[in-house]
């Protein structure tokens, strides 16, 4: 059960710091993602313990970063891509 938790604190995260690094609003991350803005507050602050596969593999996109480093660590500023086009 703790790992879970530890992951989904991990996940929500790295979630914010990319949306951050990105200049986005929840709303509007949201929308690039396919989910709401009260789901984007819930990954943040670790609300979400099983996130969708779909989820993972867009963040992953987005942050320009294979989808092992954005689940298995603690990202820092340095590690998402700034040149990756968000579509």
């Amino acid at each position: 059960m703790d790992d879970i938790v530890a992951f989904g604190t991990r996940l929500g995260h790295n979630m914010a710091l990319i949306r951050r690094q990105k200049r986005l609003s929840q709303e509007k991350f949201a929308d690039l993602i396919g989910l709401t803005r009260q789901q984007v507050s819930n990954y943040e602050r670790g609300a979400v313990q099983e996130p969708s596969h779909f989820v993972v593999r867009r963040l992953a996109e987005i942050a320009g970063i294979p989808i092992e480093q954005l689940t298995d660590r603690t990202l820092r500023e340095e590690d998402i891509k700034s040149d990756v086009e968000i579509k």
